[in-house]
């Protein structure tokens, strides 16, 4: 079985706390995602990670498969502390390199974690509205 049974399934950075990874993950990928924006009405953006299951180093280097990011964001009125509108429950999760694409990849300083980033980056721009100003939360639920 090449599928490990945890919710959190990271190894991408050396050991450590994983937790504290990927919330440093999420973070970085927040930031990236809004950026860009610049709008009248400050917000938080809050992250509750519920799985973040990327490769182990077996399927990695042999198999392949998908890293599995589901997230629920929220939106906060930074002023006031009120969410705006619902949770949402996102599906973040995108095909991962395996075998020599993996290598290749790696070699070419594309690693599982800037792959992360830039994905989840780009799912959190997709999901927040450009016209908000965001400073970011993230955190990882206990699993």
């Amino acid at each position: 079985m090449l599928i490990p049974l945890g919710d959190i399934v990271w190894r991408g950075d050396l050991p450590g706390d994983r937790y504290e990874q990927i919330q440093d993950i999420l973070a970085v990928a927040i930031e990236r995602g809004t950026s860009d924006m610049d709008g009248s009405q400050d917000i938080i953006v809050k992250v509750t990670v519920t799985r973040f299951h990327s490769l182990s180093q077996r399927a990695r280097y042999s198999v392949g498969g998908n890293h599995s990011i589901f997230f629920d964001l929220a939106l906060i009125d930074a002023a006031t502390g009120i969410q705006i509108g619902e949770t949402k429950a996102i599906n973040a999760s995108f095909d991962a390199f395996g075998g020599q694409q993996a290598i290749e990849a790696e070699l070419a300083g594309l690693t599982q974690k800037i792959r992360i980033i830039d994905h989840v980056a780009s799912v959190i721009g997709a999901e927040v509205n450009p016209q908000h100003t965001t400073t970011f939360m993230a955190s990882v639920s206990d699993l």
